[in-house]
């Protein structure tokens, strides 16, 4: 391989490597404004999320009891009951 053909293969070579670069830099820009609004958004629930921990607590059991005897719950009721399983277990 020549002088020529080596130094065009390693201009190619940068370009792409420049190229990338660019792309990686506003891909993590993109990724930071992301994260950022994620960090918002779950500060955000995180008041919501207490206060319906709290409000497990007052949950009786004859309520529980009593949607448990349903033979086919409405969607939203198992729905709510699986969310309430879920944060009572965990």
């Amino acid at each position: 391989m020549t002088v020529t053909a080596q130094t065009e293969t390693a201009n190619k070579q940068s370009e792409i490597a420049i190229k990338t670069e660019a792309e990686l830099a506003v891909s993590s820009v993109e990724i930071k404004k992301i994260a950022d609004e994620a960090t918002i958004a779950v500060a955000a629930a995180e008041p919501a999320l207490a206060r319906a921990k709290e409000a497990l607590l007052l949950v009786e059991k004859a309520a529980l009891v009593e949607m448990k005897a349903l033979a086919a719950p409405p969607a939203a009721i198992a729905s709510v009951l699986g969310i309430v399983f879920y944060y009572m277990v965990n």
